[in-house]
């Protein structure tokens, strides 16, 4: 969903039930019941130097592979949204520029609007770990498939590594060259 500026002469409440059109680009992601829909309320305002703050809260539980045994888990999210929308920058900028962190970690506003379609779908993304696996409250045991995590194959990686193999180079070893 883009919001322009123009829309926004005034600070705006959306509230979040999870069956807007917009959210499907996300859903593709993951399949989901819509009991697992994403849902909350996001407060969008300009700010004084004409950045757009989005303030919120969001929940979303969207099913994923378990990364041991690849059946599907829900895995339950619910996310502080805290997110400035800078002005886009003008032609008149330089076209290297040292950007500040707060310039590295906020969004721009793009042709005239803010995009919380990407805002959302980064934070979701971002949220979610690496290697999904829900275990137990001891950590020894999957919930999903009950195999034993400590067993030596976890996440698909042999706990004993192969030797390192011989170099490439190995077989110059040998030769002479003519000085």
């Amino acid at each position: 969903m883009r919001i322009p500026l123009t829309d926004l002469n005034r600070p705006k409440t959306l509230s979040l039930k999870g069956d807007e059109a917009w959210l499907e680009r996300l859903y593709g992601d993951f399949p989901l019941g819509k009991e697992r829909a994403l849902s909350g309320t996001l407060n969008v305002e300009i700010g004084a130097g004409g950045e757009v703050n989005v303030k919120g809260r969001i929940e979303f539980t969207p099913m994923v592979a378990c990364g041991r045994c690849e059946k599907d888990i829900a895995w339950p999210l619910a996310l502080d949204v805290d997110q400035r929308f800078l002005p886009e920058r003008g032609p008149e900028t330089k076209r290297e520029t040292t950007l500040t962190e707060a310039e590295i970690e906020a969004y721009y506003i793009e042709m005239g609007a803010v995009d919380l379609e990407q805002l959302l779908t980064d934070l979701v993304q971002t949220e979610l770990p690496m290697q999904l696996v829900k275990a137990n409250d001891d950590g020894t045991e999957c919930i999903v498939c009950h195999d034993d995590l400590t067993k030596d194959l976890v996440y698909g990686v042999p706990a004993k590594q192969p030797e390192k193999p011989e170099s490439p180079f190995a077989a110059l070893k040998g030769v002479k060259l003519k000085n």
